[in-house]
């Protein structure tokens, strides 16, 4: 044989080489395949973790709103509950008089932190993606409404540290855009 004839067992082994070759490409091919399926995988698990937590801190802020609102409630409504509260804030001192005056003051300051508690909870909710623009529109239309007409700036400075921080950017918001009170027209 010459040199420069090729034998059937070189053809065999170059031939064998060859589909060697595209098996080891196929092979990769199918690896790098699989790999890109468990990352999609990976995220997709990953981002129904985090949705998970954002469910159970909203259910959590839910249920924590909801212990809170009733306590308001009482205090708001039952006089007695409201002087104890604030005699015992006062330290139960006897010299210290409660007044009508002071009740009923308290008993607004419990109303308001009643309403702030229940709007900061639907703010929470829509904030962590839990109620949709459409529901929630409305109640932020209601929030500003509250904020202006019912007083809450008297308030605010000391109810403000008592709700989340984007909570408390949103109705300083509103406290800000609230159009200044008209004084009172004079009669003649």
């Amino acid at each position: 044989m010459s040199d420069n004839n090729v034998t059937k067992w070189e053809k065999l082994i170059a031939f064998a080489t060859l589909a060697q070759a595209v098996v080891v490409i196929f092979s990769l091919t199918l690896i790098q395949r699989q790999l890109s399926l468990q990352t999609d995988q990976l995220k997709l698990q990953t981002n129904e973790a985090k949705r998970q937590t954002r469910l159970a801190s909203a259910a959590n802020f839910q249920a924590l709103a909801a212990l809170a609102i009733p306590m308001n409630l009482e205090e708001a409504k039952n006089p007695e509950t409201e002087k104890l509260w604030l005699a015992g804030s006062a330290g139960f001192k006897k010299d210290v008089k409660i007044t009508d005056e002071q009740v009923k003051k308290q008993q607004y300051r419990a109303l308001l932190s009643t309403w702030m508690i229940f709007y900061e909870n639907m703010f929470y909710q829509h904030s962590h993606r839990l109620l949709a623009d459409e529901v929630y529109g409305p109640w932020d239309k209601d929030l500003k409404d509250f904020v202006e007409e019912y007083l809450v700036e008297d308030y605010w400075s000391k109810m403000r540290n008592s709700y989340h921080k984007q909570f408390r950017n949103r109705v300083d918001q509103i406290l800000k855009e609230k159009p200044a009170q008209e004084p009172p027209k004079k009669n003649g």
